[in-house]
């Protein structure tokens, strides 16, 4: 979680809610280290806001100059009272076009999202394959925040949107070992996924 919580930023380091300033230090050891790819399992932000994503995003442009791939995910930060920007999902795609495999996928491949789900998933759950062969491996990301077209307010607990059950075909059909042609399978989600 990148959000920045403190209720004020003395030195202005930190901007739209994002901890800027400490992801500019963990970055740079992800650099020194030679780190491939980064996934961010979500709450990039505090509030959500297109503003506060695209700061996100922003903050990732070291990585990518230094060739490392970031593939992030929402989290329920991203969602919090946010129908107006239709729970920050198109600031989330405009910013992160990786997430579809359209840009900065530095040797990622064979994305896949459960858009015959819903059109809302379009890279906010989605998959890719990284490796060589013999060598390889399947990320399955899984957003079940809100949508515009799917909120489900369970009562207690946050609003969710396509559930897991919901794209259990998908991450199926992803995950099958004799079809997915990779060694191994990673499986992120913000929240556990029994929860």
């Amino acid at each position: 979680d990148t959000q920045w919580t403190c209720p004020n930023d003395p030195a202005g380091q930190n901007p739209n809610a994002v901890s800027v300033s400490i992801l500019h230090q963990i970055n740079q050891q992800f650099i020194n280290h030679g780190v491939e790819f980064v996934i961010q399992v979500g709450d990039l932000t505090e509030n959500g806001n297109d503003a506060d994503i695209a700061m996100r995003a922003q903050a990732a442009n070291e990585l990518y100059l230094a060739g490392i791939g970031f593939f992030p995910m929402r989290g329920n930060h991203e969602t919090y009272g946010n129908p107006a920007n239709n729970f920050g999902i198109p600031a989330f795609q405009f910013n992160f076009p990786q997430t579809r495999g359209l840009a900065d996928t530095f040797g990622a491949r064979h994305f896949s999202s459960p858009t015959l789900i819903s059109t809302d998933l379009d890279g906010m759950s989605y998959s890719f394959d990284y490796g060589h062969h013999g060598d390889s491996a399947r990320f399955v990301i899984l957003d079940n925040w809100v949508t515009p077209s799917r909120n489900v307010a369970p009562g207690n607990g946050y609003n969710y949107g396509y559930s897991i059950g919901d794209q259990q075909p998908w991450i199926s059909h992803r995950l099958d070992k004799n079809s997915r042609g990779t060694e191994h399978a990673f499986v992120f989600s913000h929240q556990p996924l029994i929860a």
